[in-house]
C-alpha cells in the first residue's frame, strides 16, 4: 500500500439509488477532478464549493453531476481531496469511477481513506474503529455509541491515563538519576495513590467491555421450553408483529425461527424454538434438535414456563439443561395464572397476549449481557483488543503499586508502567504493531 499515491473508490453502497458518492484523497486529488471533469468553474479554485458540470472520459461526457475540492490537511484524510457526486445507478456509477482511475487515481484497498485518516493524525484508532461501526449501528443507541467513540470520547479518557503514566515515568526516573538524595515516604505515597487512582479509572472502563461488546454486536436470544407456552406468542410480543406461526396445538413450531429485534436500542436475535421434548416424530426430533443447537450458541436464554399450568417434570428437565447458562426465566401466560408458578417464584411473570410484564423482561435482558450498565456518550470499551490491552494496564499499574508500597528499587515500578503506558498507546494506536492495524483496516467496505 503506498501513501503517496493517489486513490479513489466508491464511498456509497452499491445498487441503485438517487446519488452516488466518489471518493478521491492523495496529492494528485486536484488534478485528478481536473482529467475527468469539466464545467464553467473549475473546482480546485474554489475549495469547498459545489461545482455543477460534465464528468468525462477520453473526451466522452458519463455522468452530469456535482463535484467539490477539499484541500488537505483539512479533510478526512488529512490529504487534498475531491468527491464526485454522480448518479447512483450502477453503470453510471462505474462509469465515472473509471473517468477518475483513468485521469491518474488508483483503485483504493479496503479502509484505505480511514487508515491515511488515522497516519495523519486525523483521527486515533479508536475514532477509526467507529467509522466502521457508525456504519454497522442497527440501532440507537448503537449508533450513540458509535458517535461517541467517533468523537474521540474513548480516545480522550485512554490518551488522559497514558499522559498521566509517562509524567509519572519522568518523575521516578528523575528521581533515580539523583539516588544520594533521600526519597520522602511522603512521595511515595503521593505516587501510590495517583496509581491506584489510575487502576480504579481503568477497572471502571474494563467493566464497560461486555456491555460496549453486545451494544456494537447484537445478541443472540434462543426461547426454549416445551411445547405449547407460549414462546412463539413471545416472540411476536417482542417483535411488535406475527413472526411466527401460534396455535393451540402443541409442537405447531417444528424448525428454529430466527428474527431481529430492537429491544430498547439493543439489537437482539430472537430464534424460535420447537418445543423440547422426546418424541417419535422424525421432523419435531429434528427440530428438537435445532433447539438445543441454538441452545449452545446463545448469548442468552429465555427458558419460557407455563404460569397457568405449574412447574412440570419437562420444564425441570430445561431448567436444568439451562443451569448456569446466562438465562432468564419467564412465566408466561400470567393473565390467566395471576403469578409465577409454584416452584419458580423468581420467574418473571409477564403475558406475552396482554404485552403485561414486556418492558420489564426487556430491562432485564439488558441488565443480563450487560448493555444496561452502559451510559449514554460514556467511554466504552466496544472491541476485544481494547479490553485485553486496558486488562493488561491495569496489571501492570497494580503491580507497579505493589513494587513502590514494598520499598523494592523505583526502575522496578518504571519498568511495569512503561508496560501499562505501551498497553494504552496499543487502544489509540500509538504503540500498535503494523501487522494489529493492517487487520483492523481490512475489516472495513471500500470508500471508508
Amino acid at each position: 500500500m503506498l501513501q503517496g499515491d493517489t486513490i479513489a473508490a466508491v464511498a456509497t453502497a452499491p445498487g441503485e439509488g438517487g446519488v452516488a458518492i466518489i471518493r478521491i484523497s492523495g496529492p494528485d486529488a486536484g488534478k485528478v477532478l481536473q482529467g475527468c471533469f469539466c464545467a464553467r468553474e473549475n473546482p480546485v479554485s474554489l475549495p469547498r464549493r459545489m461545482v455543477y458540470g460534465r464528468f468525462v472520459r477520453r473526451r466522452e461526457t458519463v455522468d452530469l453531476g456535482l463535484a467539490v475540492y477539499l484541500p488537505g490537511p483539512g479533510s478526512f484524510t488529512g490529504e487534498d481531496t475531491a468527491e464526485l457526486y454522480c448518479h447512483g445507478g450502477q453503470a453510471a456509477t462505474r462509469r465515472v469511477l473509471e473517468a477518475a482511475l483513468e485521469a491518474g487515481a488508483r483503485m483504493a484497498q479496503r479502509g484505505e481513506f480511514s487508515r491515511r485518516a488515522f497516519l495523519n493524525g486525523r483521527m486515533d484508532l479508536t475514532q477509526a474503529e467507529a467509522v466502521m461501526d457508525m456504519v454497522a449501528a442497527r440501532t440507537d443507541r448503537a449508533a450513540a455509541q458509535a458517535l461517541a467513540q467517533l468523537r474521540g470520547r474513548l480516545g480522550r479518557e485512554i490518551t488522559q491515563m497514558a499522559d498521566e503514566l509517562l509524567d509519572l515515568i519522568a518523575m521516578i526516573e528523575v528521581t533515580c538519576d539523583y539516588p544520594e538524595e533521600d526519597i520522602e515516604q511522603e512521595q511515595v505515597d503521593v505516587w501510590v495513590e495517583r496509581l491506584r487512582r489510575t487502576q480504579r479509572r481503568l477497572e471502571q472502563l474494563l467493566a464497560t467491555a461486555q456491555g460496549g461488546r453486545v451494544l456494537r454486536e447484537g445478541v443472540r436470544c434462543a426461547l426454549v421450553g416445551r411445547p405449547n407456552v407460549g414462546k412463539s406468542s413471545l416472540m411476536n410480543a417482542l417483535m411488535g408483529e406475527e413472526r411466527a406461526i401460534v396455535t393451540p396445538v402443541a409442537g405447531t413450531t417444528r424448525d428454529t425461527v430466527e428474527a431481529q429485534a430492537d429491544l430498547d436500542g439493543l439489537c437482539v436475535t430472537l430464534i424460535d424454538t420447537a418445543g423440547i421434548r422426546e418424541t417419535k416424530d422424525p421432523v419435531e426430533a429434528l427440530g428438537v434438535a435445532r433447539s438445543r443447537q441454538a441452545l449452545e450458541e446463545a448469548d442468552l436464554v429465555l427458558v419460557v414456563l407455563d404460569a397457568s399450568e405449574g412447574v412440570t417434570e419437562a420444564d425441570r428437565a430445561i431448567l436444568a439443561q439451562t443451569e448456569g447458562m446466562p438465562r432468564l426465566v419467564v412465566a408466561n401466560k400470567c393473565d390467566l395464572a395471576g403469578a409465577a408458578p409454584a416452584g419458580c417464584e423468581d420467574a418473571l411473570a409477564l403475558s406475552a397476549k396482554t404485552g403485561q410484564g414486556l418492558d420489564g423482561l426487556i430491562k432485564a435482558m439488558a441488565d443480563l449481557c450487560g448493555a444496561g450498565k452502559v451510559q449514554p456518550g460514556e467511554a466504552v470499551l466496544t472491541q476485544t483488543r481494547h479490553r485485553d490491552a486496558v486488562r493488561r494496564a491495569g496489571l501492570a499499574v497494580g503491580e507497579a503499586c505493589e513494587a513502590l508500597e514494598a520499598g523494592y528499587p523505583l526502575d522496578m515500578a518504571t519498568g511495569g508502567l512503561r508496560a501499562a503506558w505501551r498497553a494504552l498507546g496499543e487502544v489509540t494506536g500509538g504503540t500498535v504493531d503494523e501487522d494489529v492495524i493492517d487487520r483492523i483496516f481490512e475489516k472495513f467496505c471500500l470508500g471508508k
